[in-house]
């Protein structure tokens, strides 16, 4: 079976992606109108509103630049003014995963081990159009006077857009341009102020043409969590990745590339016959392979097939529910505990490579 006949899976943390891979055209495979979405969301950024070079609305900003000892209080009298809102804490160890901002209390005091930024979501628009008046500006960015117990700090201020978590392809045709999930690639660790267009540039200048990016959003607050995904444009641009598992990003951090693993896809040697036309349970993420396999095709190609010392070492790749995981050891093998459809896994040696942050929704 080629890759043009494989129906395209839901892809990428994308709204409009998602629409679009709902039904299949004939006998192609391919979504009725793959393209036709990523347009109208091209259309529909362009259409914003924009106001001192922004488009409106926005209501989530990001802040950085924040001082160790940061507490709710200073981030209140500072940006509490503005309107009410709500703080996110990167790793905060409160049991309320929001705190709604309103006029000082007693109960905002407490003190947070600051990651160095945190998300501010306004209830609306203008409390960020009365922000960003009173920001000063360098350099094309906005900084404000953040005041603490000990000090004060100037504090970088940017506003979230939504378009920040997607890119496309400037040279997408609608009749020509079809987006392969066998060419997408998850990247974790992503700095959260991070645009979609940012890894873009840096993945282009060390392997080749990204048609898609996105990044994983909040699926009610829409700010970034860390993750994105990537389509490359050229097989040979995936695999190059694939082997050398790293990209350095603009600000000097360097991000590992994984695997993906897609959801339903046939097994690439026998296409089936040897498993009764399930899905097949495996992907081996190694550069020698880059392959779905069925559990007998894994045998033979990594223990039983001649000269295939090299891959005996090989461990697959699982889609595991919204994630994907590598296991330590091969699960239908002697020891392993049986699951599902007479596949099996041993959970106590899971050791989990990579996971996909968005729990919420099921895009693929």
């Amino acid at each position: 079976m080629s890759l043009s006949t494989l129906k395209t899976p839901k892809i990428l943390n994308c709204d409009v992606y998602e629409k679009c891979t709902d039904s299949s055209d004939g006998d192609s495979g391919r979504p009725s109108s793959p393209l036709t979405f990523i347009h109208e969301s091209k259309n529909r950024y362009s259409r914003k509103v924009f106001v001192g070079g922004l488009p409106f609305d926005i209501t989530e900003l990001f802040v950085g630049g924040l001082p160790f000892d940061i507490t709710e209080r200073d981030l209140q009298k500072t940006f509490g003014r503005f309107g009410i809102l709500h703080i996110d804490w990167p790793r905060r160890q409160d049991v309320d995963k929001y705190a709604a901002i309103d006029p000082p209390t007693t109960s905002h005091t407490n003190r947070r081990q600051s990651s160095g930024y945190v998300f501010i979501i306004y209830r609306k628009e203008s409390s960020v159009r009365k922000l960003l008046n009173e920001c000063f500006i360098d350099n094309k960015r906005y900084f404000i006077e953040l005041p603490t117990k000990t000090n004060k700090k100037s504090v970088q201020i940017r506003p979230w857009l939504e378009s920040d978590c997607y890119y496309f392809w400037d040279k997408m045709d609608l009749r020509e341009t079809y987006l392969n999930p066998r060419n997408a690639v998850f990247i974790g660790g992503v700095p959260r102020p991070t645009r979609a267009v940012d890894i873009v540039k840096a993945i282009e200048s060390t392997y080749g043409t990204v048609v898609y990016a996105s990044i994983d959003t909040d699926p009610e607050l829409r700010y970034p969590k860390g993750a994105a995904r990537v389509i490359f444009d050229k097989r040979a641009d995936y695999e190059d990745a694939m082997t050398r598992r790293n990209v350095d990003l603009e600000n000097g951090k360097r991000v590992e590339i994984k695997p993906y693993v897609i959801d339903d896809q046939p097994c690439d040697v026998c296409h089936g016959r040897n498993n009764a036309n399930r899905p097949a349970p495996y992907f081996c993420g190694e550069s020698t392979c880059l392959q779905y396999f069925c559990e007998n095709c894994w045998d033979f190609s990594h223990d039983r097939k001649p000269m295939c010392a090299k891959l005996r070492n090989h461990t697959p790749y699982v889609r595991s529910g919204d994630s994907t995981r590598q296991l330590g050891t091969v699960p239908h093998r002697a020891g392993a505990t049986t699951y599902g459809n007479g596949v099996q896994q041993d959970f106590d040696k899971i050791s989990i490579c990579s996971t996909i942050v968005n729990k919420q929704r099921r895009y693929f």
